[in-house]
């Protein structure tokens, strides 16, 4: 199969090269809550970024970048992020969460 340009096979071992040094967020009552009465008008990009800050992650990736017009902390498309791993050397201090 072929999805965003991509073979199946290439999409899956990007993402498994990804999940080695990344952590899933955990999404609580009190985030869901908090997302709910914040000011954002989606609340399941508010539930992201609110999980994001709450388990202190340090970007968060999307392919929605414009939706986190209102983060405090740094928001990359999965391209963008690649290309920072490729040719800035990031890589184990990333906490990441995805959408």
């Amino acid at each position: 199969g072929n999805r965003y340009g991509y073979s199946v096979e290439s999409l899956k071992s990007s993402l498994y090269k990804i999940a080695k040094f990344s952590e899933l967020a955990i999404i609580d009552n009190d985030i869901v809550k908090e997302s709910l009465l914040s000011e954002w008008n989606d609340v399941e990009d508010a539930t992201q970024y609110y999980a994001a800050i709450s388990n202190m992650a340090d970007c968060i990736l999307t392919r929605n970048t414009n939706d986190f017009k209102m983060s405090t902390i740094p928001v990359y498309s999965p391209k963008e992020f690649i290309s920072k791993i490729e040719n800035e050397g990031w890589g184990a201090t990333y906490r990441i969460i995805e959408k």
